[in-house]
């Protein structure tokens, strides 16, 4: 099992675009999900009513399939970066170790660094 770990990714351009772009898809639901509560509270208060409408929760039921999609999606960009991360011969071993705690306690923000780091950015020569 181990040797398959061990094999390198040869990703295309296109490919490293793809998994940029997931990786900004949890960053954009949030702003996308805070933009719409924040205006429907708004709107509340506006009305002089300090409860949310039923507009509002017609939309939360779209929101929470979106969410759904986005944490699942998040568990497995997180899956493909510990592999990634375990045959990227660039990362030295006391450095996996950081990338892996980073990896799985703070996914949203590590990956685009990882990303950038050791995707997109491959400028230095094992």
């Amino acid at each position: 099992m181990w040797r398959y770990i061990k094999k390198k990714f040869k990703m295309k351009k296109s490919t490293k675009l793809i998994v940029g772009f997931l990786n900004l898809c949890p960053l954009l639901y949030f702003l996308l999900f805070m933009g719409i509560v924040v205006y429907f509270f708004m709107v509340s208060i506006s009305q002089g009513v300090p409860t949310f409408s039923e507009d509002f929760l017609g939309i939360s039921r779209k929101l929470i399939i979106l969410h759904m999609l986005i944490m699942l999606e998040i568990f497995f960009m997180i899956i493909f970066y510990i592999f990634h991360l375990f045959r990227n011969e660039f990362v030295t071993n006391d450095q996996k170790l950081v990338w892996l705690v980073a990896l799985i306690l703070g996914s949203v923000l590590s990956m685009p660094v990882y990303w950038y780091l050791y995707i997109w950015e491959k400028t230095k020569t094992p």
